[in-house]
C-alpha cells in the first residue's frame, strides 16, 4: 500500500515570514550582477549531464545580441564581441532560439521551490545540486548540442517603484558590449523612437498618437500630457462641450472642457477638468463615444461610471 503524503493546507507565522526572506536572496542574487564563470562551466555539464549530453564548447558572450551573432558565426569562433560585431558587418543576423532553462530566468521558480525545500515539502537530490550552481548568474543562453552561447549579466539595469524596467535617461539595461534595452515603466522601445522621444524631446503630436503599439502611445502621452499634444501647431482642437459649475467642496467656480480633435483618420477626445482646491486644469484622454459626448459623462467614465450614476457628494 502506497505511503500517504501529509497534504500542507497552511503556512505557520514562521513560514509566512520565510517568504519574502526568500524572494529577496533570489532577487539579491540576480541583481547582483556578479558572474561566476567557474561554476557556470559547472552548472553546464550538469545540465547536460541530465540531458546525457557530453559537455559542450561554451563561448561566452557579453549580451543577448552577443550571443545572437556568435550564434550566426558559429563555427568560426572569435575572440570577443567586438571581433564578432565586425565579423558579422552588415549580414542580417538570423535569429536562433533562446534556452527555456539553465541561467537567471531560472530564479523565479527556483524561489518559489527553494522556499517548499527550506519548510521541509520539497526534498529532490537533483533539485538541491542545481540550486548550488544556477547563482552563478548566467544571464540567458542558447543551449544547443555540441555548443553553448551563454551571456553574461548587464552592467546595470533600472527600475521603476513598481519594479519595472524603466529609464529616461538612457537605455534601461546595459552590457559591457554596449548593447541596451530601453523602457520606460516595462514598455520596450526601439533605440531610434527612444533617443527622439525622451533624450531629444522631438516628438511631435502626429509622432506621439500615430505610434500604433497602445502600450507605446500611453507612455508617451504620459511623458509628454494632452496639453503639448493640444498646442501642437498641427492640431485643429474643436471644443466640444463645457461645463461651468460650482464646486460641492469649497463653492467656488469650476469649469470644465471637453475637447475633440483629429489626426488622419484618429479620432481624439479630452476633457480638461479643474481641481476644485487648487484649480490646477488636468487633461485626460476618453474614448470616442455617445457616453463621452458631454464634460460630466467624459468626466463619468473616467470613474468607470455613467453620466446619470456619477454624483459624487464630495468633489475634490
Amino acid at each position: 500500500m502506497a505511503e500517504k503524503k501529509e497534504v500542507l493546507e497552511k503556512l505557520t507565522d514562521e513560514q509566512m515570514k520565510l517568504i519574502p526572506v526568500v524572494r529577496d536572496e533570489w532577487l539579491n542574487k540576480f541583481l547582483s550582477f556578479q558572474y561566476d564563470g567557474d561554476k557556470a562551466m559547472k552548472l553546464i555539464e550538469y545540465i547536460y549531464e541530465l540531458s546525457e549530453l557530453k559537455m559542450p564548447k561554451v563561448v561566452e558572450c557579453e549580451s543577448p545580441m552577443d550571443c545572437q551573432i556568435a550564434a550566426n558565426l558559429w563555427p568560426t569562433e572569435y575572440k570577443d564581441a567586438k571581433e564578432r560585431k565586425k565579423a558579422m558587418g552588415k549580414k542580417k543576423v538570423e535569429y536562433v532560439p533562446f534556452s527555456f532553462y539553465g541561467f537567471s530566468f531560472d530564479y523565479g521558480w527556483c524561489a518559489f521551490y527553494d522556499f517548499f525545500r527550506r519548510i521541509g515539502i520539497v526534498k529532490h537530490e537533483k533539485f538541491e545540486k542545481y540550486l548550488t550552481l544556477i547563482d552563478c548568474n548566467i544571464f540567458i543562453a542558447i543551449y544547443l548540442k555540441d555548443v553553448a552561447f551563454i551571456c553574461k549579466p548587464p552592467k546595470y539595469m533600472h527600475r521603476d517603484e513598481q519594479g519595472r524596467l524603466s529609464w529616461k535617461q538612457g537605455p534601461s539595461v546595459e552590457f559591457t558590449d554596449g548593447y541596451g534595452v530601453y523602457t520606460v515603466k516595462g514598455v520596450r522601445f526601439k533605440k531610434d523612437p527612444y533617443v527622439k522621444a525622451f533624450l531629444d524631446n522631438k516628438f511631435t503630436a502626429t509622432d506621439i498618437l500615430k505610434t500604433s503599439n497602445a502600450e507605446q502611445r500611453a507612455v508617451l502621452i504620459e511623458h509628454y500630457g494632452y496639453e503639448y499634444i493640444l498646442a501642437d501647431p498641427s492640431i485643429q482642437p474643436k471644443v466640444r462641450d463645457k461645463y461651468d459649475g460650482e464646486s460641492k467642496s469649497t463653492h467656488k467656480p469650476v469649469h470644465y472642457e471637453l475637447v475633440d480633435f483629429k489626426i488622419d483618420n484618429l479620432n481624439v477626445r479630452v476633457v480638461r477638468v479643474e481641481d476644485h482646491t487648487t484649480h490646477k486644469v488636468t487633461t485626460l484622454g476618453v474614448p470616442v463615444s455617445k457616453e463621452t459626448e458631454t464634460c460630466m459623462g467624459a468626466i463619468a467614465w473616467t470613474f468607470g461610471k455613467t453620466e446619470k450614476e456619477y454624483n459624487p457628494d464630495w468633489e475634490g
